[in-house]
């Protein structure tokens, strides 16, 4: 399989490094310093005590010569639109497109603009930074990616395969038969954690243990439930203690991507993992007041 990531951040770097040093078939799309750093040095990535260095082939989407049989999307949420013309001009019929944004429904948003393309839905399960440009740090051993048809179709050659390339790689994969079910459990992860923590400014230990910043974060998750219920999307009960345990196997100093970005006055994906609750609960009659007095706040 050739594989294509397009971003260069923390996760589409993370996915890039694991592949190429399984020696499978990836290019990087990447910009700016961590484009120049990978393209001269490689892509150093740590975990705990260790650390490797991935010769990745990187290059700018302008230089990007190919057509991929996979391509993961692991760019922002505001800029997923800025991704187009690089898929235009290099997806091919049988190319499946995996978007790995934070957000929920991103999948429906991408096969609008490409309805002759294979888009699945898909979502991933880590927890990394870059710390500076080439170097990557996971501060959890997790590192999951989930992806499938909305239909529940297990039996596509392709994405068996794509199962197998990434566990050889040491990524768990999960080829889902309800990916509805799972990109929305993922949402009720990582959309409560970047809402209170940026709201309370807050790092992963206010969640570990009795606080205000941790009953407010269950709250929102239960939000979400009611949503979910709202959008007739089945997810499990124990979902707050799912994530509670998630959250505990995290470095205390973890912070998510939209809180470092709000944090340093970068532009944010507070639109798809805060105001997007607000409207869907507006658009099923779902009451989200916790989200509500959180968007007040983050714009």
């Amino acid at each position: 399989m050739k594989y294509l990531v397009i971003g260069g951040g923390a996760i589409g770097g993370s996915i890039a490094a694991y592949l190429t040093k399984a020696e499978k078939e990836v290019t990087l799309i990447a910009r700016g310093r961590q484009l120049e750093e990978i393209s001269e040095y490689g892509l150093f990535v740590s975990k705990g005590r260790n650390e490797f260095n991935a010769k990745i082939n990187t290059v700018s989407a302008e230089e990007y010569d190919d057509n991929p049989d996979v391509i993961f999307l692991c760019v922002k949420g505001y800029s997923l639109e800025s991704t187009y013309p690089i898929i235009k001009s290099c997806a091919v019929k049988n190319t499946v497109i995996i978007p790995l944004l934070n957000g929920y429904g991103i999948n429906e948003k991408i096969s609008k603009e490409f309805p002759d393309l294979t888009v699945l839905a898909g979502c991933i399960y880590i927890a990394a930074s870059v710390t500076e440009p080439g170097f990557i740090h996971l501060s959890s051993d997790i590192f999951k990616i989930v992806y499938g048809f909305l239909d529940g179709n297990l039996k596509d050659q392709r994405l068996l395969e794509v199962a197998s390339d990434l566990a050889k790689s040491g990524i768990t994969p999960v080829y889902s038969d309800n990916i509805k079910r799972d990109t929305f459990k993922k949402f009720t992860m990582v959309s409560p954690m970047a809402a209170v923590g940026t709201y309370c400014n807050v790092t992963a230990l206010a969640f570990k243990h009795a606080s205000k910043e941790r009953d407010m974060y269950i709250k929102c998750v239960e939000e979400l439930v009611n949503l979910a219920a709202g959008m007739e999307i089945d997810i499990p009960e124990d979902i707050v203690d799912i994530n509670l345990e998630i959250i505990k196997n995290l470095e205390n100093s973890y912070t998510s991507s939209m809180q470092k970005d709000i944090c340093a006055g970068r532009q944010s994906e507070a639109d798809s993992l805060i105001h997007e609750v607000v409207r869907l609960g507006h658009e099923y009659d779902v009451a989200v007041p916790v989200y509500e007095k959180i968007a007040e706040k983050i714009k």
